[in-house]
């Protein structure tokens, strides 16, 4: 007779914390993203860069991080995931003025076609980003995948 064994496997997430009253410097996630990809360079192997889109309803703001992400196992086999590279500038806010009245499925919408719009640019294809995966937080598939 077979014995049936329970195997839970957990893994452990670290999260980036959104500060309040995030002010961004960049007119356009365009320039946000090229300053990215002029910026510092991971000094650790990134196993994938995440794409986050948070929004309030309360505020009507919508704002975007990136930020580098690695998954390792602990010694007895767990797996963990956590945040091993932050670009000089993390966050992006998207200016009221143009999204204040999108809802977060426009968003997802509109962050999706424009970064559709820069992984097609030289700027990208001659940065670190394009050596690794880059998903959005909000999708099972990536948006990019390293060649």
């Amino acid at each position: 007779m077979s014995e049936i064994k329970h195997i839970e496997v957990t893994a452990t997430v670290e999260e980036l914390l959104i500060p309040i009253n995030i002010k961004s410097k960049f007119k356009s996630m365009q320039d946000w993203l090229t300053n990215i990809c002029q910026g510092k360079i991971p000094k650790k192997k990134i196993s994938e860069y995440v794409i986050r889109l948070v929004s309030s309803q309360v505020s009507n703001e919508h704002i975007v991080c990136l930020y580098g992400v690695s998954t390792r196992f602990d010694a007895i086999g767990q797996p963990y995931t956590s945040i091993d590279f932050k670009p000089s500038s993390v966050f992006f806010k998207f200016p009221k003025i143009k999204y204040n009245s999108f809802s977060y499925k426009q968003m997802q919408e509109e962050l999706t076609n424009q970064l559709k719009d820069f992984i097609s640019t030289q700027e990208f294809h001659n940065s670190f980003l394009s050596n690794e995966n880059i998903r959005m937080s909000f999708s099972d598939k990536p948006i990019w995948l390293k060649k």
